[in-house]
């Protein structure tokens, strides 16, 4: 059915579309987030699905950035907004569509703010569809920035979608017309060949294994951004450290520590936690870095997922995967939310031993019902992502009467 699926797809790009359209895009792309990359690898996937589509990368690391997709990508400071404008000028002006998105970047400082405001607008004069697609977005005290956000999105992007109900509501707050709703993309990216996930895991010597594997994926570099001092960071390992003796011992599992991000690494946590670990000979942290299909493909392997980075939950979600959400940030919360009411998550701001292990067991025990409740939220949401898809390349379409 799916084949069908695929070839029918083909066929219908070939009847509608005889040419190749060019889409520069500009995101959070190249700087060791997996979770970024996996946006950028499903936002090609798609576009692909319903028109011939080549993507330019506007990206301060342009050589990460096309090793990784094998894409072109130039140059695009986020804070050096004249760098290399003349590249990024003709970029645009041969290309097709504009996209700023996805993922959280929706905010941001004066200079940051600047930066993907001018590449709106020099797209926009250059009579090109201007996109803001799949983005999170944040509150903004600046008011001279929320007026010049609110005039440069209304009058020249044409169309705007976000990725959940919190920023749709701050969009709306600022009287931007016409936002709307999808899941994050990455939901719908495609995992490394079976075989492949077979072979990273031999090479890191989870396979072979006679244990459940319990995959935790936790967000590196915490003293200063999510807790003030030392002694609530300290609280924060001690209860993973019971909390994987505890994995060990009742459920007679094997932990991985699967980083989500490399540049600062999410390991600095996983290795200060392993230090204080009963069964260090039971726990096992990926330290090598992989492509964000071969990351899908290693969360698909896990037989339940605790994670505090988004794309590790939206990851193993859409392997089936049942998951244990910790809501660090709104963010987090609202996907769950957006999945499944009945999945289950902790506040970071309540964060306490007794709810997690609650939570881990009601999980674990009753773990085909929460794969089911994941697998039809799964579902439900990548309708809503291939719709608001087809409704940016309907703007192509119309505009070149395809």
């Amino acid at each position: 059915m799916m084949k069908n699926s695929d070839e029918e797809t083909r066929r219908g790009k070939e009847r509608e579309c005889a040419r190749q359209f060019i889409i520069s895009i500009l995101g959070y792309y190249g700087y060791g987030n997996t979770g970024d990359e996996a946006i950028l690898e499903s936002i090609i996937a798609l576009f692909n699905k319903f028109l011939s589509c080549k993507f330019i990368v506007l990206t301060e690391n342009p050589e990460i950035v096309s090793n990784t997709h094998n894409i072109r990508a130039i140059y695009s400071s986020r804070y050096k907004i004249f760098k290399n404008i003349i590249e990024i000028i003709q970029t645009l002006f041969k290309s097709d569509m504009f996209i700023y998105g996805g993922g959280g970047i929706l905010g941001g400082g004066y200079r940051q703010t600047l930066s993907w405001i001018s590449k709106i607008l020099l797209a926009k004069i250059s009579h090109k569809i201007t996109v803001i697609y799949a983005v999170g977005v944040d509150h903004d005290f600046h008011r001279k920035l929320k007026m010049l956000k609110k005039i440069v999105i209304n009058k020249a992007v044409d169309h705007v979608s976000v990725r959940d109900e919190k920023s749709k509501k701050i969009l709306e707050d600022m009287r931007i017309k016409r936002v709307y709703l999808t899941p994050d993309p990455a939901l719908c990216l495609e995992p490394a060949n079976p075989l492949r996930v077979e072979e990273i895991l031999h090479e890191e010597k989870i396979l072979p294994f006679s244990y459940p594997l319990i995959g935790i994926c936790l967000r590196g570099t915490y003293l200063g951004q999510l807790f003030s001092d030392e002694m609530t960071y300290s609280q924060f390992k001690k209860i993973f450290v019971t909390i994987i003796d505890y994995l060990v011992n009742k459920l007679n599992a094997k932990v991985v520590f699967i980083p989500m991000r490399y540049t600062p690494s999410d390991n600095k946590i996983a290795f200060e936690i392993l230090e204080k670990v009963q069964y260090k000979e039971r726990v096992h942290i990926i330290t090598r870095e992989y492509k964000p299909q071969e990351i899908m493909g290693i969360l698909g392997k896990m037989d339940m997922v605790i994670g505090m980075r988004l794309h590790s939950l939206i990851l193993a979600a859409a392997m089936s995967v049942p998951i244990i959400g910790i809501a660090y940030d709104p963010k987090v919360k609202y996907f769950l939310l957006q999945l499944n009411p009945n999945v289950k998550f902790c506040e970071i701001n309540d964060f306490n031993l007794n709810d997690l292990k609650t939570k881990i067991e009601i999980t674990w025990q009753n773990k085909e019902e929460f794969k089911n409740f994941i697998n039809s939220g799964v579902l439900n949401l990548k309708k809503m992502i291939i719709n608001n898809t087809i409704s940016v390349c309907n703007l192509l379409k119309c505009k070149y009467k395809l």
